[in-house]
């Protein structure tokens, strides 16, 4: 993959850090820069004696430096990889121990979370098996006691009525959530704490509380019938309720799809409970299925593994087991250049990706969100400085989230043509995170 500063700046954690790195795009900054097709690695001058050591796996991308900063990339890590984009006659040298054996513990880390597990012996493999029931039965009993609960707390609600609960007040969502966690029930919790974030913030909340709670009361029922269900929507209530599913299953179940995967778009936020949240959304060429990576990263150390929107890698795509195959594993990837003419997949109006987005709550009622790729609309604002986008069939979506640097960068980038907008849809709103224009992906 070539890279652009335009690429680079992208993974920039902020402005400040984009514009400090920039700076260090200078030979004169470093006192040893080099790469060897793999990596790239460089020594830049600080205050002290010693140099900041910075190396950057073009392959993630994904990177590292001695500074003290935990966030990462840092400006040192963006100056390397400025300089990089700019300058064509970057030194080829065989990489030092310390850039070596980073990349040879990155291969191996790899391996480790996508590699079948070791075949056993017939005696180990049924002291495993009964050890994997036991513990599956202790938990499928405490997440039995988890919906008694739940179930009890919802009919006292369905029998109060909104109007006669403190719903506004968060302790009255983070009790019930908490018990929620306790019975390993994690996601219901988590979907329970950010309910109440809506009760208390929503203008429209009576409506949303209402379809929320619904949701919950059907993932009941759904649990107390799970037998008579299919095996792949037992496999959508589990994971609804909270079940971890370890990414070396995922693929060891199979099957894989080899293919080459378009980074559509990406979504970085911190949830509820202070914990970096990223999707990224791949769309396969030749097999036209699309996916979802979802990585969690705690505390400031932010994500190791990098992705641009607008890059394709070439990989091995895993499916987590669900009725509707959504998140997915990605092993033995490599990033490659790639000639891009066309989108693998659109909506050609607003009213084709709902209908597509009907026949995916038919099979996971739960889904949180799906990637839209919607051709040729206009982006507008009304007088009360709402946004929206506007099809060929003239009807309108409302844009949800907008930031000013979006806003005005999806109007620039139209220039009151018609565009390509890829974004994410939760069945109430759209969130724009990329445009298609000149056969490239543009990250808003």
């Amino acid at each position: 993959m070539e890279w652009t500063t335009e690429k680079v700046a992208t993974l920039a954690p902020d402005s400040g850090t984009e514009s400090r790195g920039k700076k260090l795009a200078t030979a004169s900054k470093w006192s040893l820069f080099a790469a060897d097709g793999r990596a790239v690695w460089g020594e830049c001058k600080g205050s002290g004696s010693e140099p900041y050591y910075v190396k950057i796996d073009l392959m993630g991308p994904a990177y590292g430096c001695s500074c003290p900063v935990k966030k990462l990339p840092c400006k040192h890590i963006m100056g390397l990889f400025f300089l990089l984009a700019q300058q064509a006659d970057f030194p080829v040298k065989d990489p030092p121990n310390w850039v070596s054996d980073w990349i040879a513990k990155r291969d191996a880390k790899s391996k480790k979370e996508t590699a079948p597990a070791t075949p056993k012996t017939e005696e180990e493999r049924l002291k495993a098996q009964k050890a994997k029931e036991k513990r599956t039965q202790e938990r499928l009993s405490l997440m039995e006691s988890g919906v008694d609960e739940l179930e009890q707390w919802l009919l006292d609600l369905f029998r109060q009525g909104f109007a006669n609960v403190d719903i506004n007040n968060s302790g009255f969502w983070e009790q019930a959530a908490f018990k929620m966690k306790d019975a390993k029930l994690s996601r219901v919790s988590y979907f329970m704490k950010e309910t109440g974030e809506i009760a208390s913030k929503s203008a429209n909340w009576t409506e949303e509380l209402t379809a929320r709670v619904g949701e919950l009361y059907l993932l009941v029922k759904a649990f107390r019938n799970i037998d008579t269900l299919p095996e792949l929507t037992q496999e959508e209530v589990f994971n609804t309720l909270g079940r971890n599913v370890k990414k070396s299953e995922v693929v060891e179940q199979g099957p894989t799809i080899k293919d080459k995967w378009l980074v559509l778009a990406k979504k970085e936020e911190v949830d509820l409970e202070g914990i970096q949240v990223r999707r990224v959304w791949l769309q396969g060429f030749q097999s036209q299925q699309e996916a979802l990576l979802l990585d969690y990263a705690f505390g400031n150390f932010g994500f190791e593994q990098q992705y641009v929107v607008g890059s394709v890698l070439d990989g091995e795509l895993s499916y987590y087991p669900a009725a509707f195959l959504q998140r997915a594993v990605l092993s033995n990837t490599a990033l490659i250049d790639f000639n891009i003419s066309t989108l693998p997949i659109l909506s050609d109006s607003i009213s084709h990706f709902q209908n597509k987005f009907v026949k995916v709550l038919a099979q996971n009622p739960w889904v949180l969100q799906v990637p839209v790729v919607l051709t040729n609309v206009f982006p507008f604002k009304d007088e009360f400085e709402n946004y929206f986008l506007l099809d060929k069939d003239n009807k309108v979506l409302p844009l949800a989230n907008l930031r000013a640097r979006v806003i005005w960068r999806m109007l620039a980038m139209s220039g009151g043509h018609p565009v390509t907008v890829i974004g994410e849809w939760n069945g109430a709103s759209f969130e724009a995170l990329s445009l298609w224009k000149d056969n490239k992906i543009e990250e808003l």
